[in-house]
């Protein structure tokens, strides 16, 4: 009789085991792509294929440069340059403060949807829509060319498809830490450092 105890414990076994190893297949062997890199996470080691993300911000920097010192890093003329390549550009009068209500800062401002872009929308006069494309919104005024040089390397870097440049990247974080009280976030971003 203990025998048959033994088989079927042991047959539940085998069938949790076989269970728990398919579900390690799954977490353990994920693959993040995006058109220039590629994430693969195993269970000893994380590998990266980006030979192509290396070279595009290379070419990134270099077609900035060209740009930056053909324009002598003029605020207005880097701006001419962004709306000749169809990026709408906005000068507001207190931008900043307008923006601070939706938790974003001057310069340029990544797709939205949802109600951000519903009010971006109305801010900037394009009418009702609840999806924006990206965009600057500056205040009307001068303009520091360092600021601007910033937002236009952003801006470069989104047109030219890098990673780190989709208005996706770093979003999450953001979210999440807007959701939670000041306090909440600051032991997570504790742990996040710490661990």
């Amino acid at each position: 009789m203990s025998e048959m105890f033994k088989k079927i414990k042991y047959f539940f076994l085998a069938l949790k085991e076989k269970d728990l190893q398919e579900k390690l297949k799954k977490t353990t062997k994920k693959s993040f792509t995006n058109k220039t890199s590629k994430k693969v996470i195993g269970g000893a080691a994380d590998l990266i294929l980006n030979s192509e993300t290396l070279k595009l911000v290379d070419e990134v920097k270099e077609n900035v440069s060209s740009i930056v010192k053909k324009t002598n890093c003029n605020p207005d003329e880097l701006l001419a340059y962004v709306k000749a390549a169809k990026t709408p550009v906005y000068k507001i009068a207190n931008a900043d403060k307008i923006l601070n209500l939706i938790k974003e800062e001057e310069g340029l401002i990544y797709e939205k949807r949802g109600i951000e872009a519903f009010y971006l929308s109305m801010v900037t006069g394009r009418g009702i829509s609840f999806k924006t494309p990206a965009m600057f919104v500056l205040r009307d005024g001068v303009i520091d060319k360092f600021y601007m040089l910033h937002n236009f390397y952003r801006w470069y870097s989104l047109k030219s498809g890098l990673p780190a440049g989709t208005p996706l990247a770093g979003h999450g974080l953001n979210t999440f830490c807007q959701s939670i009280p000041v306090i909440t976030t600051i032991v997570v971003l504790y742990f996040f450092a710490v661990g």
